[in-house]
């Protein structure tokens, strides 16, 4: 698969995957003012704010795994490593930004993102 419908693939599907099993999880984890329902209409607009944010993100790192592995001179290792840093720094960011430790699961976006990766290296 070249990177070009990899990143198209990033954007779409797991980028909207991920966005939505994390808006959910945030959802029913981290959201203190929420009801028992999740039909309520007030869990609906958290649920699409936070949606939209992480996809947001979630297309930023697609991005930026794209921009690294076909701009970025070296190996596949050394290319993974300079991906996964910036995603510490990142999330080290947004952690200090909204105190709430369930940031660092998004990390986990970075290895599926990457994982085809592995498969070349």
């Amino acid at each position: 698969m070249t990177e070009s419908k990899r990143l198209i693939l990033n954007i779409t599907v797991l980028s909207f995957t991920l966005s939505f099993v994390y808006s959910f999880l945030l959802l029913m984890i981290e959201h203190s003012l929420f009801s028992n329902e999740l039909s309520s209409p007030s869990n609906i607009v958290v649920f699409t704010a936070m949606f939209l944010i992480l996809y947001v993100f979630h297309l930023f790192i697609s991005w930026l795994y794209y921009m690294i592995v076909n701009k970025m001179a070296g190996s596949i290792k050394g290319k993974i490593t300079v991906f996964y840093l910036f995603g510490l720094v990142l999330l080290l960011i947004v952690y200090m930004f909204f105190q709430v430790k369930i940031v660092w699961f998004l990390f986990l976006s970075f290895l599926i993102l990457s994982f085809p990766l592995y498969k070349r290296g």
